[in-house]
């Protein structure tokens, strides 16, 4: 280098920094992270998107092995999208070992991206394909789930709080997301991302993953009981972050004090019910979601099986919910769902009940409209009696387990109610039902297993009502057993047959 070139080069720097200081004073700090992670993104082997996508396997790529290579050999044709039947299968097995060269051999579609953050052997790899398309796949049983419909609530019931490789597959999410709505012109004035968690530690765990994105221009802010409320309030007036991972009790005081805006928030994430159904932290999650406007997509993983946490969920997930599982336990399948069963002295008082829980469950705005129960009868309950009560209450009936709902959504009289027996139970399809009434246990303790763990998947307000009788004394053993076991409320009148 000839000499005075260092000091020219010196002097051009100079001016190039000082004309950056004044272009960037002239817009935040937001936008002006935003400016730096494009020109990053420019100036280093990326593709032509400039999207979040660019850190994330392919079909052809699937570990990113080869991101700055260029000799990919793209197939020209796609697999058809998934019929209506794998909309509604259901994913179960646990979690197993899960190696790089398994994991690409279940990839079999070629319209899959895949998001694998996976550095755990077990679980499932959760994807999503390029129509937007949650995809789950087991690596155990090679079973792929697609649903369709992505603006569905997650329900997680596999009993734990969320791990390192769901965190992950979020987050992953939520920033390809932003990518995609910034280049479409889209801003947003509120954190896209709030994610509940019910500790510092797990606050601290969350951010970990998430504190790479900071080169990429996606901030992420963590707030919990463990700094001061000032510091904290001075850390968000100088940074507008793109995810928060906060505590509810600190989050609350700050949304009290309009110290941040959660209004504009798009997706919800809370994670463990069990310690945030205690110590007042519903009432606190309650609030903090009626200061989100709209209804964001909302992810809850319930670590929870008990009655008391059912109030919560229902508050959060308002629509309808995907639920998902790592394994086939009562307690997971079983989630959000209340086993009410009702002791009855004489057969005329558990017709009067039947129909009063129903006329109760109409008038309830909690379930969607129309409702959708489901009555099983036994081989000697009073079947006539109780299809005449009905039809004096002038409800529609419908028996058999091809019984649909749609065959009477234009009747001028109350919702339809469908009717069947207990040998139907195997053929009958229960998910849909939100309410499920048994008016005489007569059935096997397997058959009611087989009720609860299948009626009500896509919504967390399914209810099934039983009634037992002096007769029925036999059965009350096992099902004060699966009533603990579920942690549902067991009455004394039951302890005492």
């Amino acid at each position: 280098m000839a000499k005075g070139d260092d000091a020219l080069r010196r002097k051009r720097n100079k001016a190039n920094r000082k004309k950056e200081r004044d272009s960037s004073a002239k817009v935040s700090s937001r936008v002006a992270a935003i400016i730096a992670s494009k020109k990053r993104r420019k100036s280093g082997k990326r593709r032509m998107c400039e999207g979040m996508c660019f850190s994330l396997p392919t079909p052809e790529d699937p570990f990113n092995n080869r991101h700055d290579k260029k000799n990919f050999k793209r197939k020209g044709r796609k697999n058809k999208i998934p019929s209506q039947e794998d909309e509604e299968d259901f994913v179960k097995g646990e979690g197993a070992a899960l190696g790089n060269e398994k994991q690409s051999s279940n990839l079999e579609n070629e319209n899959v991206k895949v998001v694998d953050f996976m550095d755990d052997e077990e679980g499932l790899v959760i994807s999503v394909n390029d129509m937007d398309q949650k995809c789950v796949v087991d690596p155990e049983e090679k079973v792929q789930v697609i649903e369709k419909e992505a603006g569905k609530d997650i329900l997680e019931t596999s009993g734990a709080c969320s791990s390192i490789e769901q965190i992950a597959w979020i987050v992953s999410i939520a920033a390809d997301t932003i990518a995609r709505k910034e280049k479409e012109g889209q801003s947003f004035a509120s954190p896209f991302l709030l994610f509940l968690v019910p500790s510092q530690e797990k606050a601290a765990k969350v951010r970990s993953i998430c504190k790479p994105l900071k080169a990429l221009g996606i901030h992420t802010v963590s707030i919990h009981p463990g700094a001061s409320l000032d510091h904290q309030i001075q850390g968000l007036k100088s940074c507008e972050p793109e995810f928060l991972v906060s505590t509810p009790e600190r989050l609350l005081e700050l949304v009290t004090s309009k110290a941040i805006d959660i209004s504009g928030v798009s997706l919800l994430v809370v994670d463990g019910l069990k310690p945030l159904s205690n110590g007042g932290f519903s009432d606190m999650i309650k609030s903090i979601r009626k200061s989100i406007l709209g209804n964001p997509l909302t992810v809850v993983f319930d670590d929870c099986f008990s009655h008391t946490s059912v109030p919560l969920v229902q508050n959060l997930l308002l629509g309808s919910a995907f639920r998902l599982s790592l394994n086939d336990a009562i307690t997971s399948l079983s989630s959000c769902i209340i086993q009410s069963v009702n002791v009855c002295a004489s057969e005329e008082e558990k017709l009067s009940k039947c129909i009063q829980i129903l006329d109760e469950a109409y008038c309830n705005k909690l379930y969607s409209q129309p409702l959708k129960v489901l009555y099983i009868c036994g081989k000697g309950s009073k079947l006539r009696d109780l299809v005449t009560a009905l039809k004096v209450k002038d409800y529609s009936i419908s028996t058999g387990p091809s019984c649909t709902i749609s065959n009477f959504e234009n009747s001028k009289k109350k919702p339809p109610v469908s009717m069947i027996k207990v040998d139907q139970i195997s053929t009958a399809n229960l998910e849909e039902y939100e309410i499920v009434i048994i008016p005489s246990f007569e059935l096997p303790i397997d058959c009611y297993v087989h009720v609860l763990t299948k009626m009500a998947r896509h919504t967390v307000n399914g209810v099934l009502h039983s009634f037992v009788t002096k007769e029925n004394s036999a059965l009350a053993g096992p099902l004060i057993e699966i009533l603990e076991q579920c942690g549902q409320a067991v009455p004394e009148a039951l302890r005492y047959l």
